[in-house]
């Protein structure tokens, strides 16, 4: 799309307020970049039926506060069974996506962002199955991504962090996955303290401010008490949300003056954030989102089941978070940070690398794209299946080619650049291997919209490491380690020989991409594209006679059996 869109759908859900929280921002990041731009909500749980919102949040609320360990199994098994993740986001999506398609056609966008799971479930199933040819876009307002936030069939999906790329990639293979700017509101941005507290009457000391998301979840009292006993220069700042009996509760509490301070639903989230030394959080969505895009330091502490968990460990590992799973872990990384400044700054300068994207140039990258087709595997022919299920570390199920050059050096940038631009003619080498559903299930390949040319093309110098490693040696080796048709089913290996020596490429497929000849006369395409000629297909046979079929099969049957029997008795190599 080149021209300047005219209306924005938002898709997202009244529940919590971390979807709706995300949508304004976007909504915030239209009207910068494009004036005068139309926008329209869509709630995608009033979309499903009436009384459904009602429904879903007390169905939340419950489980995430009386059977936590239920949500935990199912956030789990989403992860560990496939067929399950499948069949469940399948009636969704039907679902949602059936009673969308009303409201998303008489509104007539020209670009759909989303920021609720099974709305994006909804538009996935429209994409597959209406015509639904505008660009779609999902942001995660969460650290986190789930396989309930990331679809194949939208055009892209925006996350919060480089981290969680590769779970997003884990969560659905064949999505396309980015880095954007923070869904948060532009208020939510570096600032002094001291405006901020002089505003607000919060204190001069040390201010934790303790947010259970505006439902109050989690053990907000049990955070406050732990942040107090840190000791007398820390003032705790409670806010609530709409929990009206969590904040009855504090604000019982016989507490020294100007040692707590409790807030109940509030608008100015960004003024209590910037007074803040730290945020003391649950959930890592909104919140802790909030918090990085202010440059504010994050606590962890006793996170909510399922995703609340999940963000924590991913924050913590990515160093934009503290995770403390008891009050006296809490107590001691307050008692830490209240005590040395330099420190605290130092750990904020670290947050302000997310202030350097816009949500605006996120929002044109979606624009700019075409409206992706529908994604549909293919399945991963019988012949080829054989060497996934005879592969092992000692007989990688691969094969190889070595291609002697002449002529000036190689260099590896121009390589990748031209294989990257010449891999578009050749959809296998942009394949990728999703792994069977199960015991029973079938592998399927996804078809990629380019080739990963760093992690398929490297370089190196024979007898670079002091060792005169002749070229033989260099191309055993690499022949030898086996591919892994999950990343990437072939690999080029640019090799410079020493002084006087030729360079080469070394070429390696996985066998089941299909027929070796086949696929090294596709990868000699890439390299020689003046005198390569496409790799001929073989011309299908005529399908024969009923009879003749099976009076053919007792034949098969025993060639199949015997070379079966063959293998077995052959038994491993090496």
């Amino acid at each position: 799309m080149t021209a300047v869109p005219r209306r924005l759908l938002v898709v997202s859900a009244a529940i919590g307020e971390g979807h709706d929280a995300a949508g304004r921002a976007l909504e915030e990041a239209a009207g910068r970049a494009w004036p005068g731009c139309q926008v329209h909500w869509l709630d995608t749980l009033d979309a499903m039926g009436p009384g459904m919102g009602p429904l879903a949040r007390a169905s939340y609320v419950s489980q995430v506060q009386r059977t936590p360990w239920m949500y935990e199994f199912f956030f789990s098994a989403m992860w560990r069974h496939r067929w399950l993740l499948t069949s469940t986001r399948s009636g969704i999506g039907s679902w949602c996506g059936r009673r969308m398609a009303a409201q998303i056609r008489a509104f007539d966008p020209d670009v759909i962002v989303s920021t609720y799971p099974l709305g994006s479930a909804g538009l996935s199933w429209l994409r597959q199955h209406r015509r639904l040819d505008v660009p779609v876009g999902a942001w995660v307002p969460a650290f986190c991504p789930h396989p309930y936030w990331v679809y194949r069939n939208l055009d892209i999906t925006f996350v919060s962090h480089r981290s969680a790329v590769p779970v997003a990639a884990r969560a659905e293979p064949g999505a396309r996955v980015a880095v954007g700017a923070l869904p948060v509101r532009g208020a939510f941005a570096p600032a002094g303290r001291a405006a901020a507290r002089a505003r607000l009457g919060a204190g001069d000391g040390f201010v934790a401010v303790v947010c259970g998301g505006s439902l109050g979840f989690g053990s907000v009292d049990r955070a406050v008490t732990a942040v107090l006993a840190a000791g007398p220069q820390v003032q705790a700042v409670a806010i609530c949300g709409r929990n009206e009996r969590l904040r009855a509760q504090l604000e019982g509490r016989p507490e020294p003056a100007g040692r707590l301070r409790v807030i109940g639903w509030t608008d100015d989230m960004p003024g209590w954030v910037t007074a803040s030394d730290v945020v003391v959080t649950n959930a890592g969505g909104a919140t802790a989102l909030e918090a990085v895009a202010s440059g504010r330091m994050v606590i962890m502490f006793e996170p909510i089941a399922g995703h609340g968990r999940a963000n924590a460990a991913l924050m913590t590992s990515a160093g934009l978070a503290r995770s403390a799973g008891s009050p006296a872990e809490l107590t001691a990384a307050i008692r830490r940070l209240s005590s040395d400044p330099a420190a605290r700054a130092e750990l904020e300068s670290r947050l302000t690398e997310t202030a350097d994207r816009r949500r605006e140039d996120d929002l044109a990258k979606l624009a700019a794209m075409p409206g992706r087709a529908p994604w549909r595997p293919r399945a991963v022919a019988a012949q080829d299946a054989l060497f996934l299920y005879v592969q092992a570390e000692r007989r990688p199920q691969q094969v190889g080619a070595v291609v002697l050059l002449d002529g000036p050096r190689v260099d590896l940038a121009a390589l990748r650049s031209s294989v990257a631009a010449r891999a578009a003619q050749v959809p296998q080498l942009r394949r990728r291997l999703l792994p069977a559903d199960g015991r029973w299930g079938r592998a399927r390949w996804l078809t990629h919209d380019a080739v990963d040319v760093d992690a398929a093309i490297s370089e190196v110098t024979a007898g670079a490491d002091g060792a005169a490693a002749p070229l033989e040696q260099v191309v055993s080796r690499y022949i030898g380690e086996p591919l892994d048709p999950r990343d990437t089913p072939w690999q080029l290996l640019l090799v410079h020989g020493r002084p006087g020596a030729p360079s080469a490429i070394v070429v390696k497929v996985h066998h089941a991409l299909g027929d070796g000849y086949y696929l090294i006369s596709a990868l000699s395409g890439l390299l020689d594209a003046e005198h390569a000629q496409p790799p001929r297909q073989a011309r299908p046979r005529p399908p024969a006679a009923w009879g003749k079929a099976v009076l053919a099969l007792p034949r098969h049957a025993t060639r199949v059996t015997r070379g079966l029997l063959g293998m077995w008795l052959a038994g491993p190599v090496g």
